[in-house]
């Protein structure tokens, strides 16, 4: 049932008339729909942040958290009124005085009944402090089932009308829905080294990026979309407003099984005076075959100097990709922040070329540490996050 932090969060929600399991953001029901139960997952898609309550209203503490738990929910009694559904929420398993812990994140809504699916992003500090809704609490979004068409439909308001018909692949966000304008991030720590996630596009099955506004910089005239194959460099593909937080690569389709290359995305927000901020953090689509051109370019690849980790945050193991243009003797090494070495990964003689290997962080304490290639007078450093 609704907990009691809630109602003091929030005092002017209406509840449905019958009592709620745990305290519910997503509502489910059916239609047209009969026989056996149906169970409605919810998987995150990149990296989630908790927030906990410090005080009313709506003063938040907010920090990085792998301890999503992916919820389901089970429909036994089918065809029921909108005031009868019942759901389940998007929280970590962490709680707070008694209550649940919520998770803003990237999320994909599936079912067992069908192939039907759909992501919803959460990724909005605001969205405890939104403007209340008709029905339940300011969080709250209703998904309807329909079984005759094996498809979903979404209502913000919890009334029977209307209920807008939702696509596969279809990327919906919290503010829109809510009506409240763009993502606030700014108070998500690390949300520009965590925020790009890679979903596939409503049509085509292209790779679709989605990310948020820079965190600090207020000088944002645009967002710069990277991209690179294999070990090639990376090169601008796509800007776009300063306002506008998806791309579809159209130019690439994604290979459903697995099978495929890798293509590499990264975003750079660019500021009045053209200058670009760090890059975000790599996310990684397997393609279906290239085109021959992009094999020719992969194949007289002119190697330059990189070095990258992904995933991060990870647990417990992450792979860093580096690449040099010469031969020589390499090293890298990973430090914690104060400084002690604790982990030797590389310290040989190597040809130009790319090259990963895998750091596994399993006996290590969680927190962030540093890793840091030297390739004859080239050094670079950077961080990763350990989460357990």
């Amino acid at each position: 049932m609704k907990h009691l932090f809630f109602l003091c969060l929030l005092t002017l929600r209406i509840f449905p008339q019958v009592e709620q399991t745990a305290s519910v953001e997503l509502y489910f029901g059916t239609e047209s729909t009969f026989g056996g139960p149906i169970t409605f997952y919810l998987s995150n898609q990149g990296q989630v942040w908790g927030g906990d309550l410090l005080a009313t209203p709506c003063i938040m503490e907010y920090y990085l958290s792998n301890d999503f738990n992916d919820p389901s929910y089970t429909i036994t009694n089918h065809n029921q009124p909108v005031n009868q559904w019942e759901g389940m929420d998007f929280t970590t398993s962490i709680s707070w005085f008694g209550a649940d812990v919520y998770g803003y994140g990237l999320y994909r809504v599936t079912n067992s009944e069908s192939t039907a699916h759909f992501y919803i992003d959460y990724r909005d500090q605001r969205i405890s402090c939104y403007p209340g809704t008709t029905t339940g609490h300011t969080i709250d979004v209703w998904i309807k089932y329909n079984g005759s068409t094996s498809s979903f439909s979404y209502s913000n308001n919890g009334e029977s009308l209307p209920f807008y018909s939702i696509i596969n692949d279809q990327y919906l966000t919290m503010w829109e829905l809510k009506n409240v304008g763009s993502p606030h991030i700014d108070q998500l720590p690390d949300f520009w080294d965590h925020g790009l996630a890679l979903i596939p596009s409503q049509s085509g099955n292209h790779p679709r990026l989605v990310w948020g506004p820079h965190p600090t910089l207020t000088d944002v005239v645009a967002y710069k979309v990277y991209r690179k194959y294999g070990t090639s460099t990376f090169d601008p593909i796509a800007t776009n407003d300063f306002d506008k937080y998806d791309y579809i690569d159209t130019e690439l389709t994604l290979d459903l099984q697995q099978g495929g290359a890798n293509a590499y995305y990264f975003v750079k927000a660019v500021v009045i005076n053209e200058s670009e901020s760090e890059a975000t953090n790599t996310v990684v689509a397997n393609i279906a075959g290239q085109s021959p051109e992009k094999q020719i370019n992969l194949q007289n690849t002119i190697y330059n100097f990189q070095i990258n980790n992904y995933p991060n945050p990870f647990n417990p193991t992450t792979n860093i990709q580096y690449s040099i243009p010469t031969d020589g003797l390499v090293s890298l090494i990973v430090y914690d922040l104060l400084g002690r070495e604790v982990a030797t990964l590389v310290s040989e003689s190597k040809t130009a070329g790319s090259y990963s290997v895998d750091f596994n962080a399993s006996t290590f304490a969680s927190g962030t540490y540093i890793y840091q290639l030297k390739a004859g007078e080239f050094l670079s450093t950077k961080k990763m996050l350990l989460i357990k």
